[in-house]
């Protein structure tokens, strides 16, 4: 084991620093032939997939017979996961590709066309630069976790930020004059994102041939961070973001703050004439640089040099190409060195142990040491033993991903960035479904989007439709909240609708079902599931939808079936607000021409101030209800209500502005009192308003014009209504004297009691309760008065009773 260790130096406290060089795998991909150093290569990092395909700008000799270019998707230990063709209807060669944050594969032509594919080559997104991109010709390309950047030959950033949203973003411009540049002269670019910069902002770092300088550009600004040593064709950023590795075309090694406000370090490589092939980070301490094919005496050979904080460096050299990915982590044996050293100190010791277990993929070495901690946390009495269980399932995880076959060799620090949850997703993809539910079952969390995603994978398959119902009913049935409408979505998209129907059945959530019922044309099955629900929303949402894409006939002839009732009057109160020329066809089609003429009459009310079209549509209403036998006073009604409005038009006419259109009848003789207007009693005639009513109106219009003595005059009548009403309407316009005078001609003898109570009147109370020799009155009317003396007078009357 100690042959794996190298140090490079010293650490900050003047410890030893180690780094491991391991070999994890024994890469399984030479029977495709593969060389590194002929293709374009795209490793993802925290253990992803590996991407290559022919390199385009290499001669190749040529082999076999067919000149197809394909992409071939390796884990990391060399098994092949995918290979697929190139499109080569395209005619456009691949510049340059690369791996996302949910691995998937970022491939971009050489007329900037960007497409995404899956680790299996199904293609997700395609989308192209703008055309000035293309026009200008592609100088270098760059991409992060989630967008593309690409540099033209007339040196002009544009980026895409979001793949998921492709927006083409000119960013600003380097003011920098046509260069004299060839193809062999490298351009240093490196993307930082933005949780990682200062401004908060996507920043591109830029190195240009013969410039010595260095640009920082956003899509606001250009900053020229003035140095003097460039140009720098290789720039690379460490993990974090904070540092950046670069290396100038006098063969030295720069590590600088990355906004280039501080230099960690400098290291020359004793003026080596030609640019590392790679520079990559391991973890955020120690630079890789790697030059391919070097020759020397022993023949061609590839270098690795590794250099520390320090500047202490080693070399590596290898008879093959390799390739370098930046990862977050480098450790080193700082672990083990304390396991040494702390020998009086338990409890770390034992902290230690645990700690390089979990940063070890030796098995072997893995249970040595936690051997060695579960010894020595049983003589610590205050240890929390649960980090000991977290560790050892941690280390199951990982080592079960670890394997060949699966081939993520994932360290401890990626694991805990990752999160499982993502790690679950990144086996779910791979189409390793049960190793994700195995970790998910020994996590204790949900693995319902791992059955999910295999339901999906399941319904791709050739298999019958009724072997593949079973298997999923088989795997799902146990689970709660399984969403299969997603299932269902997948199988109707590829043309297995009967199967897709079959699963929505088990779809708990109607929100879920009837969309996609819909999508598949089920209408009559999406509105009987959106009723069930009960979800007045979802019911309006499939009416809509029929409303808009079905012929009228098959609409109505639908929505009149038996069971639809709530569908038919949710559809009439919508119509009713929104759309009533199509409520009045949806009535007159269903023969229901009552309901049609109740649409016209609440349709004129919005033509009012239209008197001819008023008319015609109560004339409409009025012809419909004659159709039927039972709506003969409905039809006298639209009659009359038209004679109504022409009277009130002839009455608006004497006056500045309308104020008779629109009103009932007791209204229109109520206002025809105010206004002075002499047809009141036309109006009574005319709609046969019977005595009783007019009295009402006549009362209230009479006091509130404040004419109390025509008000008096008309009281000496005989008044159908009695005189409670004279009263209230003086009450009313807060007149208590003028009432006062009505209170003697109210019959009801309590009525009466309760007015003079109301008016304060208590003596002419007390005195009509005692003429009635009634003590529960005189009783009722004390219990309404404060006034000692009035209590004394009702006390001596009750006496006397």
């Amino acid at each position: 084991m100690s042959a794996e260790w190298v140090q490079l130096g010293k650490g900050k406290k003047g410890l030893p620093v180690y780094y491991r060089k391991k070999e994890i795998y024994t890469m399984q991909w030479n029977e495709d032939h593969i060389n590194l150093s002929e293709c374009l290569v795209a490793a993802a990092n925290f253990g992803g997939p590996i991407a290559l395909t022919r390199d385009p700008k290499k001669l190749l000799r040529y082999k076999g017979t067919d000149t197809k270019q394909y992409i071939f998707v390796f884990s990391s230990s060399g098994k092949r996961i995918s290979k697929f063709e190139w499109n080569s209807q395209l005619n456009k060669s691949l510049q340059y590709i690369g791996w996302t944050h949910d691995e998937s594969l970022i491939c971009v032509t050489e007329d900037a066309h960007v497409f995404v594919f899956d680790i299996f080559g199904k293609q997700l997104l395609q989308f192209g630069f703008v055309e000035e991109v293309k026009n200008a010709g592609i100088l270098k390309v760059k991409h992060w976790e989630t967008g593309v950047a690409i540099l033209t030959k007339d040196f002009k950033i544009w980026v895409v930020s979001d793949l998921d949203a492709p927006f083409c973003e000119q960013f600003a411009s380097m003011n920098i004059s046509t260069l004299d540049f060839n193809d062999e002269q490298e351009i240093g670019m490196c993307i930082l994102q933005p949780n990682v910069t200062a401004s908060g902002d996507l920043e591109i770092i830029i190195s240009v041939p013969q410039s010595p300088t260095v640009f920082i550009v956003t899509s606001e600004e250009c900053h020229d961070v003035g140095l003097d040593n460039g140009p720098f064709p290789k720039i690379c950023a460490s993990p974090s973001g904070e540092a950046l590795a670069t290396f100038n075309e006098s063969g030295s090694l720069w590590v600088v703050k990355s906004d280039f406000t501080d230099k960690h370090a400098e290291f020359d490589t004793n003026g080596s004439s030609n640019p590392p092939t790679q520079i990559a980070w391991c973890g955020e301490d120690s630079v890789c640089l790697y030059w391919e094919q070097l020759n020397n005496r022993e023949g061609n050979i590839s270098l690795l040099l590794m250099i520390g904080p320090n500047g202490d460096y080693s070399t590596f050299h290898y008879d093959t190409p390799i390739h370098l990915v930046t990862e977050i982590d480098g450790k080193n044996a700082s672990s083990i060195k304390n396991i040494r050293s702390i020998k009086a100190n338990l409890k770390p010791a034992v902290k230690a142990c645990l700690e390089a277990s979990a940063n070890e993929f030796n098995s072997s070495l893995q249970k040595s040491l936690l051997r060695a901690a579960s010894y020595g946390k049983s003589f610590c009495d205050d240890f929390d033993h649960s980090e000991f269980v977290s560790t050892c399932k941690t280390l199951r995880v990982m080592n079960a991903v670890r394997d060949p076959s699966i081939g993520i060799p994932i360290t401890l620090e990626q694991y805990k960035r990752l999160t499982p949850k993502v790690l679950i997703d990144r086996l779910v993809n791979r189409m390793q479904h049960l190793l994700a539910y195995r970790i998910c079952t020994y996590l204790k969390i949900k693995p319902n989007s791992v059955l999910v995603h295999w339901a999906c994978s399941k319904v791709l398959s050739n298999e019958d439709d009724g072997i593949i119902l079973e298997s999923i009913d088989k795997k799902l049935s146990e689970c709660e909240g399984i969403p299969f409408s997603s299932v269902a979505s997948t199988a109707y998209s590829v043309g297995k609708k009967n199967l897709a129907i079959q699963l929505l059945e088990r779809e708990e959530r109607a929100s879920e079902q009837v969309p996609l019922l819909l999508n598949m044309g089920e209408t009559k099955n999406a509105l009987r599931k959106a009723i069930i629900s009960g979800e007045t929303d979802l019911v309006y949402l499939v009416l809509l939808h029929m409303k808009k894409n079905m012929e009228v006939s098959h609409f109505f002839s639908i929505i009149n079936e038996k069971g639809f009732r709530v569908a038919r009057n949710l559809l009439v109160t919508y119509c009713k607000e929104q759309d009533i020329d199509f409520l009045k066809v949806f009535f007159h089609a269903l023969d229901k021409q009552e309901e049609a003429a109740a649409m016209n009459v609440l349709e004129s009310f919005a033509f009012e101030d239209e008197p001819q079209a008023h008319k015609k549509i109560l004339n409409q209403a009025k012809e419909l209800y004659n159709k039927k036998k039972d709506y003969q006073l409905d039809s006298k009604l639209c009659e009359e209500q038209i004679k109504l409005l022409q009277m009130q038009r002839d009455f608006d006419k004497n006056l500045p502005s309308p104020v008779f259109v629109g009103l009932s009848v007791g209204d229109t003789i109520y206002h025809c009192l105010l206004t002075g207007n002499k047809q009141s009693k036309r109006v009574k005639k005319e709609f046969q308003v019977s005595d009783k009513k007019y009295w009402w109106i006549k009362i209230a219009a009479l006091s509130k014009l404040g004419k109390w003595n025509k008000l008096e005059k008309f009281s000496k009548k005989k008044s159908p209504i009695g005189y409670r009403p004279f009263v209230e309407a003086c009450l009313q316009q807060k007149n208590k004297l003028e009432a006062a005078k009505y209170i003697p001609r109210v019959s009801d003898i309590w009525e009466k009691i309760e007015l003079y109570v109301e008016l304060q009147l208590f003596k002419e109370a007390m005195e009509t309760a005692f003429a009635q020799k009634d003590p529960d009155m005189l009783r009722w009317i004390r219990t309404k008065t404060q006034h000692a003396q009035t209590k004394a007078t009702i006390d001596d009357l009750l006496n006397k009773l």
